[in-house]
């Protein structure tokens, strides 16, 4: 959904999917499942105030949460209209108006953070560009989709889906010296977001027919 209706629907303007446990699949509830969503992220962060690199911070709202617990967070975002509401919703966080392959920027940082971003940066590229942003021992959380190979619908169609083929991130990761500390599938738990996405855009075009039919 874009940034002016999620805005509308949430008084937010977070960009990310819900994670939708024990809620009724709404858009009265999209607030609510994103902000689950983001806790379920923020229980990853390690003990400690740290200095976060929010890759690909979407319009802000993750970071100013990441500034109001005490974090220091800069945030690389390529678009300038979401830098522009970075600045205005994390007014805190320095904001890098430039893709993760062109920031400059040197650390340390304690974090790197992918949320929803990774899919859009070089599978040979992230990860290795992390080893020298962080300090010895500094973390990267990821949460992101990946590709099985088995995203077909019932009908042989392909269904929505995006990413890197997981086993080719699974190669990637081996090849570097991470440690893994955690991993969780939780597909199941954000899928009703599209759902909820493809209804709202059903609702949309079926008002678009009427209008059409009308005139």
């Amino acid at each position: 959904l874009s940034l002016g209706v999620i805005r509308w629907l949430t008084g937010h303007e977070n960009l990310h999917y819900g994670l939708w446990d024990g809620l009724e699949v709404t858009a009265e509830n999209l607030g609510r499942a994103q902000k689950a969503y983001t806790d379920l992220l923020f229980d990853q962060l390690p003990e400690g105030s740290l200095r976060i690199l929010d890759i690909g911070g979407g319009a802000g709202e993750t970071a100013a949460r990441l500034l109001a617990l005490g974090h220091s967070v800069e945030i690389v975002i390529p678009s300038e209209q979401l830098a522009e509401r970075c600045r205005a919703n994390a007014p805190g966080a320095t904001v890098h108006e430039c893709r993760f392959e062109d920031f400059t920027g040197e650390g340390p940082y304690d974090l790197c953070l992918f949320s929803e971003s990774f899919q859009y940066i070089a599978l040979d590229y992230g990860l290795k560009r992390c080893l020298d942003l962080l300090v010895p021992g500094g973390q990267v959380l990821l949460a992101d989709c990946f590709r099985t190979g088995d995203e077909r619908t019932a009908d042989g169609k392909r269904a929505t889906g995006g990413g890197h083929k997981i086993e080719r991130f699974r190669d990637e990761l081996e090849g570097l010296p991470y440690t893994l500390l955690h991993e969780a599938d939780i597909t199941e738990r954000v899928a009703p977001s599209i759902d909820l996405e493809q209804a709202f855009y059903n609702v949309l075009g079926s008002g678009f027919s009427m209008v059409q039919a009308n005139f």
